[in-house]
């Protein structure tokens, strides 16, 4: 069965593991934290976010019940804690107001787990690790989803499918018109860049080749299109699968240009307020092979490739997936270890 990867970030609190002789984080996804969400968004969206009062009613309830003497009252609060966390984070207007893109696929497997996804043919690596199937291709789609005043999903709409295939890395038009994203329809195909309106019609494939891999698209505010490409072939120094680079392209798919030349890999980019590009880089400069995949950032001609962070932290092994949180100066990452999913 094919695994629904819907990142919400519903996020309460984020807490770093304790150092030693440091003192402990509080636990994340708490009474406290969530009266404190329900109190924030009661404030910032008043009529808009109607029934924070309600909720707040309902967690003093639980939280009475959390602290019960019985193990079955202690219980039945929880899960009633669990479905009141997800119902008044849900009703947050951002999220409940509008759908949601999400992907659907298998989840990737094997190989160096956050940038050595692709498998594509020809790949010394091959489609297969150590008797597994390394390259997951079944039942891949995009849907655009809902979802109900419980908070639970509500309408399923699909706008694009590869029964065989997988459909990755979407990205939506500055006008939401539209979404550009990669497929690859069947394990003899390669991964190419296509564009589908968001009523789910005029499908258009933009980049074609064979044994390359196109990926990771976004959309540049000239009209332009940003992604990670195969077409100049890097090797993993330790385990010699293929790695992308960064190339531009024409709307249409005209006039590809490469605009970095790693000896490895750049990927997972995303827009800057300031016009420039985000994105994560692996490369061994002057470090050691751990702490090799940190954060990048470009203008979008290829000019000013300089460090953002995680050059030369041992924690975490991998930085990739980071956007910036709009009308902030902080960025939303993900942290990994390197040789593993994150």
């Amino acid at each position: 069965m094919s695994v629904r990867t819907c990142l919400l970030a519903l996020l309460l609190s984020t807490p770093l593991p304790a150092l030693a002789g440091a003192p402990v984080a509080p636990a994340h996804n708490t009474p406290a934290t969530l009266r404190a969400a329900i109190e924030d968004l009661t404030a910032t969206f008043g009529a808009s976010y109607p029934n924070g009062g309600k909720y707040l009613a309902r967690l003093a309830e639980i939280e009475a019940g959390l602290a019960a003497k019985g193990r079955a009252a202690r219980t039945a609060a929880q899960a009633a804690f669990d479905a009141l966390q997800l119902e008044a984070l849900v009703a947050n207007p951002q999220v409940s107001s509008q759908p949601w893109l999400i992907e659907v696929r298998e989840q990737y497997w094997c190989n160096h787990g956050p940038m050595g996804t692709m498998f594509q043919t020809g790949d010394d690596h091959k489609l297969d690790c150590g008797g597994l199937k390394a390259w997951r291709g079944d039942g891949g789609r995009l849907d655009a989803i809902t979802f109900a005043p419980d908070g639970k999903v509500g309408a399923t709409r699909k706008l694009a499918e590869a029964p065989k295939g997988v459909l990755r890395d979407p990205d939506v038009s500055f006008d939401a018109a539209k979404v550009l994203f990669s497929m690859r329809r069947n394990r003899e195909d390669d991964y190419h860049l296509y564009e589908i309106s968001v009523d789910g019609t005029h499908l258009r494939q933009l980049t074609f080749g064979g044994m390359l891999s196109d990926v990771d698209p976004i959309y540049l505010p000239d009209g332009k299109i940003l992604f990670s490409s195969t077409r100049d072939m890097k090797y993993c120094h330790c385990n010699r699968h293929i790695q992308p680079n960064l190339f531009v392209m024409e709307p249409d798919g005209a006039n590809i240009i490469q605009i970095s030349r790693n000896t490895l890999g750049d990927f997972h980019s995303s827009l800057m307020p300031d016009g420039r590009v985000l994105y994560s880089r692996w490369e061994y400069v002057d470090r050691h092979f751990g702490p090799s995949l940190g954060l990048w950032t470009t203008n979008p001609d290829g000019t000013s490739h300089q460090l953002f962070m995680g050059n030369n932290s041992w924690v975490p092994g991998f930085i990739g997936d980071a956007r910036v949180i709009p009308g902030t100066d902080k960025v939303v990452c993900i942290y990994g270890a390197c040789h593993d999913l994150p």
